[in-house]
């Protein structure tokens, strides 16, 4: 793998930047292709070893949180050695609202070149939120954590339909399953079905995510902090004169500004890095971009999802819905 896999994953991405609520599914492989100069010959070629070498895995369907009536936070739990994050992710199996996981190496708000586990889980109330940090510090090898920290999580559009539910829990059950073989299973037609997909995927109430194992990959992820009033277009375009194959992620708008960083924005990167060595030239490299204030480094590794909440509140929801239902078609 190369830097121009970082063009084929930016291509899947509305708008070419990285968002945590996932890729649109509607864009095709051509349109990937065209945005790394590649064809669709070259495109399945990367996709198929993608698969066989375990950097991809097919994809996580979710609904908003916001449906459910929740917000979404983030903590970085300490660790004390790499060996300790499988342990952890493992346990964060049974602590209720977690909804996942990523092992990174890099600097915190408080902490610079600390190996963690970053969790991101529910918040449905001040009292259960207290609760997960109190098990979450317990699982912290250093016995340290920053945070928590509260998600910029997007507003649905509209409120989904009976028929909407149906809908979202059978792709989220066949993640795989072509439009017509999910119709199928639910008893309407291809067309109803893409019709109420792709009216889920534009009001923001349903996500793709796609898995990927950035551990495999020879790159990084920078968080450079600029200058708000310079405008983010211009830093971007700074960014890829130096990068041409990178992907910018909006760190920014899913809240990751932090107190005390008035009048600072936060982009992130992920850029090609052949060795870890490279990685302090790279950030002193951008760190001479007009407006940047600091560059940050952060090494990112397994990423897991945790579905129990998910589905107990998506079979909830269900189970509400089922008496006199009738098919919203």
């Amino acid at each position: 793998m190369d830097a121009t896999d970082l063009a084929l994953v930016r291509g899947l991405y509305p708008n070419g930047i990285w968002v945590p609520w996932g890729i649109d599914p509607r864009i095709t492989v051509g349109q990937v292709g065209r945005q790394a100069g590649l064809g669709r010959t070259s495109v399945w070629s990367r996709i198929r070893h993608w698969k066989k070498s375990g950097f991809f895995r097919p994809y996580e369907i979710r609904p908003n949180y916001r449906l459910f009536g929740v917000a979404l936070r983030r903590t970085d739990l300490h660790i004390s050695d790499p060996v300790d994050a499988k342990n952890v992710m493992d346990e964060l199996e049974l602590v209720d609202g977690v909804t996942s996981a990523w092992v990174g190496f890099g600097d915190t708000d408080s902490t610079e070149s600390v190996e963690r586990v970053s969790v991101s889980f529910v918040d449905d109330n001040r009292t259960a939120v207290d609760r997960r940090m109190r098990i979450l510090r317990r699982l912290s090898t250093r016995r340290r954590v920053d945070g928590p920290y509260a998600y910029r999580v997007p507003t649905v559009a509209r409120p989904p339909t009976p028929l909407d539910w149906r809908i979202m829990a059978m792709l989220r059950a066949n993640p795989r399953a072509s439009p017509s073989a999910v119709a199928r299973m639910i008893g309407i037609t291809t067309r109803t079905l893409v019709r109420h997909r792709d009216a889920l995927l534009d009001s923001q109430a349903l996500w793709y995510f796609p898995l990927f194992d950035w551990s495999l990959h020879p790159s990084v992820t920078l968080r450079l902090y600029w200058e708000e009033a310079r405008g983010r277009a211009g830093l971007l375009r700074a960014v890829e004169e130096r990068f041409p194959l990178c992907l910018p992620m909006s760190l920014d708008d899913m809240g990751y500004r932090r107190p005390g960083k008035d009048g600072q924005a936060l982009l992130g990167v992920r850029v090609p890095a052949p060795s870890p060595d490279a990685v302090q030239e790279i950030m002193m490299d951008l760190a001479q971009i007009p407006g940047v204030v600091r560059v940050r480094s952060d090494f990112q590794g397994p990423w897991r999802y945790y579905s129990q909440w998910v589905e107990l509140e998506l079979a909830g929801r269900l189970a509400k819905l089922l008496m006199g239902y009738v098919p919203n078609t």
